[in-house]
Order: structure tokens, then C-alpha cells, then sequence
């Protein structure tokens, strides 16, 4: 016998021994290295998130001032949702997005709203704030079509 054969043979010895140690005297099922465990969590996330109630679609996102994003924060907030209820994207990027995320009601926030289904963006509120109650209307509509 090769010394190689013997270092195969001495291999699966041990890999047998600890298996049959790991089992039957601490009662472990499975061994997963951190990176396998991070792999697995990562998918999971990935999957939780690619389903969720709401994608707000929102015209010019990236370029958004900070008062802006504070004001889009305080209509989310007030529609009382949880974190992971919405998903809020750029609307440049929506056919991407569209691909990889499925949504029961997608809200678009446009700076001129052109059909039902838009609605004012936080930009546009902040300089005609009397647009505030049409919008709050639309979403409170939003919010009981998310509980049926």
C-alpha cells in the first residue's frame, strides 16, 4: 500500500470517528462553515425582500434633497407601515426592478402626476403644499387596499 493510500484510508478514518462523535454524542445534524452560513442567510434575505406589499417608485429619488427625503420619511411614517411592508426605489430604475420584485400596489411619486395610479412626489409637495391632501388621500386609499 502507498503512502498515499494510507493518508486516504487514515482521512476517511477520522472523518468517519469525528462524524460518528459529532452525532451520536452531541447530537449534531449538520456542520455549516460561516461562509456557507452567511450564503444561506443572504438567499433567505434575498427572497424575504423580493416580496413585499408596497414599491414606491419615486421620480428624480437619487437626486433628492435632504428636506425632501425627510418629508417622503413622514408620509411612510404616517401611513403607520412596517419596514418590511415597502420597498422604495428610484424610478429610473423600474424595469429592473419590476423583473426581480413582486409587489401587490406599486406607488409612483412623480413630480406631474398623470393618471390614477401617481400621485405627487415630496419635491412637488414642498413647493405647492396645497397638493398635501389630494396626496394623502391617494395613499389612505393605498393603505386599504394593502389590508384586503
Amino acid at each position: 500500500m502507498s503512502v498515499q493510500g494510507l493518508d486516504e484510508k487514515k482521512t476517511q478514518y477520522l472523518n468517519d470517528y469525528l462524524s460518528h462523535y459529532l452525532e451520536k454524542t452531541l447530537g449534531v445534524q449538520q456542520i455549516v462553515s460561516a461562509e456557507t452560513d452567511n450564503q444561506i442567510l443572504n438567499q433567505f434575505q434575498q427572497e424575504k425582500s423580493l416580496e413585499t406589499d408596497l414599491g414606491f417608485f419615486i421620480e428624480g429619488y437619487e437626486t433628492y434633497s435632504p428636506e425632501e427625503n425627510e418629508l417622503l420619511s413622514k408620509i411612510i411614517l404616517a401611513m403607520k407601515l412596517n419596514s418590511d411592508q415597502f420597498q422604495i426605489f428610484n424610478l429610473s430604475e423600474k424595469n429592473n426592478i419590476k423583473q426581480n420584485y413582486k409587489f401587490k400596489i406599486q406607488v409612483y411619486f412623480m413630480d406631474h402626476p398623470k393618471n390614477d395610479f401617481e400621485t405627487f412626489s415630496a419635491r412637488t409637495l414642498l413647493k405647492k403644499p396645497e397638493f398635501k391632501k389630494q396626496t394623502w388621500d391617494y395613499l389612505k386609499k393605498t393603505i386599504l387596499q394593502i389590508g384586503s
